[in-house]
């Protein structure tokens, strides 16, 4: 950005400008990047807790909700991929901005409710500016009015003519700023289309966020899908009148929960729907256990109450369990792998005589392609950087037609060396290539093409 273009094909100012604090204050210290994340993971959680008290949520109902946000094992690989630092701060400032819309609403005769109403703006905009998962922010903010004033005080022309400057923001950002085709060569999304088999996948996606343990979509199995409908069942039976502020919290994080997908259902991420791409759904699931956990509270029925506290302690202890496969390993072995990688990757770079070298199959949960934006923009040093994806049976002639263009690497002995055909092991590639499921194509090699200016 500094040089007149943002490095990557994505608008994302602030994503940017937070790698480049963070690069400028902690270099390459891949645990300094992951604390920054885990801090960020916390506000987000706080500004929830603050949210849900705000729409008359209890103490214990709001606590719960975002102690379960802050625990949800699936989208937390958004707090611990460096590069994926942009899905926090979507969500931070998508929940600032409603924080703010909530305290607009409630000061009728307050002199600060102009105050407050283009600070929710300001919020969105920056929000708009970290990730185009921004377009959350609407269900949110309107739900929000809902939930305090009901349908028909909403829908007034007053009502909605507050919501003139946010939509009109909202066709510029998707008119201007947001270019469909940087998606066009991605399957499934150049042509973003609904489809119906989308419908059973969001309804399984959400007993998906609630399991404790990593799972795609693809892998979930069928009884997940009707335990998916029992609990749309149970929601819309709780909030059946939406009478008490609860009940209308309840259908608020339903929406935010399944709304919250759309952006990655109909792409070829909708295999890992419920993985960091599920961070924003989060709040959704937050709003519905605080609901929940406010209706309980609320009976006289003290077996109730001590039932719904010890379900939401279990769950989040279970959560918490399994993010220690997500967080908290990357603190400790990741931090040191990852950073020789990084080291070994400019050193590999820099050494090279042509300046362009092809990365084979690198180690660290595919580290180089997750993290190669953080670095390739956040240095400063204006490297150009492409992925691949090498067919396993064609791996031999890709790499013969490449070896033209870049110096090929693979990485053996924790170190980067020289690779042909006749030198590469083959049963290294497979298993790398059934790996690349994960984050691409399985039976595809993935490689990454880093070049000097």
């Amino acid at each position: 950005m500094t040089e007149g273009k943002y490095p990557i094909a994505h608008w994302r100012p602030l994503h940017f400008a937070w790698n480049r604090t963070l690069f400028a204050c902690f270099g390459t210290d891949a645990l300094a990047w992951h604390a920054a994340a885990l801090v960020l993971h916390a506000a987000c959680a706080c500004l929830l807790f603050s949210l849900l008290r705000r729409v008359g949520v209890g103490i214990a109902g709001a606590l719960a909700g975002s102690c379960v946000f802050a625990v949800l094992h699936a989208p937390l690989a958004a707090v611990a991929w460096i590069s994926a630092a942009s899905g926090p701060l979507v969500v931070f400032f998508v929940l600032l901005s409603g924080v703010c819309w909530q305290r607009y609403l409630e000061s009728e005769r307050s002199s600060a409710r102009s105050a407050w109403y283009v600070a929710a703006l300001l919020a969105l905009v920056c929000a708009a500016a970290s990730k185009e998962d921004c377009v959350l922010a609407g269900p949110l903010l309107f739900g929000l009015h809902v939930v305090r004033d009901g349908w028909r005080a909403v829908l007034r022309p007053r009502g909605l003519l507050r919501y003139t400057p946010f939509a009109l923001f909202g066709a510029v950002y998707l008119a201007f700023v947001f270019d469909p085709a940087v998606w066009a060569d991605r399957p499934g999304v150049g042509q973003y289309s609904f489809r119906f088999e989308m419908v059973p996948k969001a309804v399984t996606n959400l007993v998906v966020l609630f399991w404790p343990r990593h799972m795609t979509i693809g892998a979930a199995p069928r009884w997940m899908l009707f335990v998916g409908i029992a609990l749309l069942l149970v929601i819309v039976g709780a909030a059946r009148n939406g009478r008490e502020r609860w009940q209308r919290v309840l259908y608020l994080g339903l929406a935010v929960a399944l709304f919250g997908l759309l952006p990655v259902l109909p792409g070829p991420w909708e295999s890992a729907a419920a993985s960091r791409l599920g961070y924003p759904s989060a709040i959704g699931v937050g709003m519905i256990v605080a609901a929940f956990a406010q209706g309980a509270l609320a009976r006289r029925s003290t077996s109730l109450r001590v039932a719904a506290l010890c379900a939401i302690a279990a769950g989040c202890a279970l959560h918490a369990l399994s993010v220690r496969s997500t967080i908290a390993w990357r603190f400790v072995d990741a931090s040191s792998d990852y950073r020789a990688l990084v080291d070994a990757t400019l050193s590999c770079l820099d050494a090279s005589e042509s300046g362009s070298v092809l990365f084979v199959a690198p180690p660290v949960w595919n580290a180089l392609d997750h993290e190669r934006g953080a670095l390739a923009f956040a240095n400063g040093r204006g490297i150009d950087s492409e992925r691949f994806e090498l067919p396993l049976e064609e791996i031999d002639a890709r790499l013969g037609a490449l070896s033209s263009r870049a110096e090929v690497v693979v990485w053996e002995d924790d170190r980067w060396v020289r690779a042909d055909a006749s030198t590469l092991d083959h049963e290294m590639l497979r298993r790398a290539a059934d790996a690349n499921a994960v984050h691409g194509h399985a039976g595809s090699v993935p490689a990454n093409w880093l070049r000097r200016p």
